[in-house]
């Protein structure tokens, strides 16, 4: 999913489905969701428009029957700093 103003691109959300293996001892989602890649420029972030991005791929990831969504960071330390600097909803960090 992709933001843009009609002549840049502003922001953009990428997002992986796994089949996983069947766990016999606990009942799970079959199709895991990973949020591999997610941006917004600089000067379009606190108004929303991440949250939406992210919603619509979310979104996207259910209707394909998947419940469990990952987001991942390219290292503990700028998942902490984004922690930090913006906090997390819904249960997923925002960066």
């Amino acid at each position: 999913w992709v933001l843009d103003d009609g002549k840049r691109l502003l922001g953009h959300v990428c997002v992986q489905l796994f089949e996983k293996i069947p766990n016999p001892v606990r009942d799970e989602p079959e199709l895991h969701a990973y949020v591999t890649n997610f941006y917004v420029v600089p000067e379009m972030r606190s108004r929303g428009f991440g949250k939406k991005l992210l919603n619509e791929a979310l979104s996207w990831c259910r209707a394909q029957g998947s419940d469990a969504n990952y987001s991942l960071g390219d290292s503990r330390k700028q998942i902490a700093l984004s922690a930090m600097r913006v906090g997390s909803a819904d249960g997923y960090l925002r960066t």
